[in-house]
This record gives C-alpha cells, sequence and structure tokens, in this order.
C-alpha cells in the first residue's frame, strides 16, 4: 500500500525514546521476563544477571529504563519487547517516559506499579521509587510524555 497522506506535525517523542545525546548515556541488555513496554521502568528479574521485567512491586531492584528499538508490531498492533527478547535498559540517560499526573522538573520519579508509567507524588505502597532519577520535563500535553533523566551506578 502506498502512502496517500503526510502530516507535518510529528508529535514530540515516543516512550522510550532518548531524549537527549549530549548526556553520556550508559545502555546495557537483559532477557525480557514476560512482555516489556517501551520507556517503562524495568527491575532486575528472576535471575538478575540475565534478566529484566516490568516493575511490579515496592521492594524491587531498580535495573533501569526500556529504551524504544524498531520492533516489528504483534498481530495486535502492539510493538514491545516480547517475553525472552533482549531489551535495552539505559541505567544513565535522559528517556521520554510516559506520565500518569502533571510533573514537575527536578522533583523524585516514582514507578507506578498499576500503570507502570512515571509520576512524582511520593512513596507508597503501589509505587516504587526510582533512585537517581529526577524529570527533566513536565508532561507533554499532545503525547502523555515527560524526560526522565536516570543516573544509576
Amino acid at each position: 500500500m502506498s502512502q496517500t497522506a503526510y502530516n507535518r506535525d510529528f508529535e514530540v517523542a515516543q516512550a522510550g525514546m532518548i531524549a537527549d545525546l549530549g548526556f553520556s548515556d550508559r545502555i546495557e541488555s537483559g532477557d525480557a521476563e514476560g512482555a516489556v513496554n517501551f520507556g517503562r521502568i524495568v527491575v532486575a528479574g528472576t535471575n538478575p544477571e540475565t534478566q529484566v521485567a516490568e516493575a511490579s512491586a515496592d521492594d524491587e531492584t531498580v535495573a533501569g529504563i526500556s529504551v524504544l528499538t524498531h520492533l516489528e508490531q504483534s498481530a495486535a498492533g502492539v510493538a514491545q519487547y516480547a517475553d525472552k527478547e533482549t531489551v535495552n535498559v539505559a541505567r544513565k540517560a535522559v528517556v521520554w517516559m510516559p506520565v500518569t499526573d502533571p510533573v514537575t522538573i527536578n522533583t523524585a520519579v516514582y514507578a507506578d506499579l498499576v500503570t507502570n508509567t512515571a509520576y512524582a507524588t511520593g512513596a507508597s505502597a503501589s509505587n516504587l521509587e526510582v533512585p537517581t532519577a529526577v524529570f527533566r520535563s513536565g508532561k507533554d500535553a499532545t503525547t502523555g510524555l515527560a524526560k526522565v533523566e536516570i543516573n544509576l551506578p
């Protein structure tokens, strides 16, 4: 099928996209334990040396943020890392992440364990603090994304 339309007004970003190439990015990889969406907080998996998974409990060890990569969409129209696929994980980078509420620059980042999006409302049983991570932008009104800087050793 040929392209019949073109939009000049692109969205500012996609979830998981590296936002700033000036930062000394540190990207590692791990095998997905279950499906992993782009731009989500990932934690050490069952085998912490080789696996990562989307955050699901408030006492897990943060591994980083899943980075966008070019993958084919599934039959359901979803592009994400599938179970056992190699996940690119940003440990030191500025990455676009989906956020649930408006956020403020330079505030701490928490992973909402229900939606696995980022927000800045503070610690509770339904979220996981992301150490060394801060928001570097407010929430984009069009995409619902915000820049998050993470700086894990």
